[in-house]
């Protein structure tokens, strides 16, 4: 977190509550910076797009990140197993599987997390709790990134493809999965 932003609670930036309403779709946030993210993608106003697909940013270093997951250069890779990642955050956040870094348990159920997030994700499954759906076709989803990948069936978009005969799928778990029909092992890198 960068020194003098007060993320806590009462801030400007995170209300803890639903209080950041976009004028546009009245969709909520806790946090002011999200919904300017979600102001920056529709208007595209701000810092550049993304060279390549056009996304827009608010953060340079989000930009940079981004550009690598086209152009493949992995910035970071572990000592210990070899993963490489795009991200600097995706490595400190992989280094806590080696050092069984556990420190956010479920109350419910005494199952151990790594990351605060994965926790609250966790508890989801609990209480059923599914706060993102479909503008499409309503289907509710417990995570944003499941979302996502969900679009793809009304887009049509498949943006993982095979290297070997150009295939294309909408998820990477079934990138991987095809792989194995060209190289009979399997391939944990991608």
């Amino acid at each position: 977190m960068k020194k003098g932003l007060d993320f806590g609670k009462g801030s400007s930036v995170y209300s803890g509550d639903m209080s950041h309403a976009s004028d546009v779709c009245k969709k909520t946030f806790k946090s002011s910076l999200n919904l300017k993210r979600l102001n920056t993608t529709r208007t595209g106003e701000g810092p550049p797009r993304g060279e390549i697909c056009e996304k827009p940013f608010i953060k340079k270093g989000d930009l940079n990140v981004h550009y690598r997951s086209h152009t493949k250069e992995m910035a970071y890779s572990c000592e210990i197993c070899g993963k490489t990642f795009t991200s600097k955050s995706s490595f400190v956040r992989h280094g806590k599987i080696h050092r069984n870094e556990r420190n956010y348990v479920c109350e419910i159920c005494n199952k151990a997390f790594s990351e605060k997030i994965t926790l609250t994700y966790h508890y989801r499954v609990h209480t059923k709790e599914r706060p993102y759906s479909c503008d499409v076709c309503g289907k509710a989803f417990s995570r944003n990134s499941i979302l996502t990948v969900h679009y793809r069936v009304h887009t049509k978009e498949r943006p993982h493809s095979c290297e070997v005969c150009g295939k294309e799928f909408s998820q990477k778990i079934n990138l991987n999965r095809h792989y194995l029909t060209h190289t009979k092992e399997t391939v944990s890198f991608l």
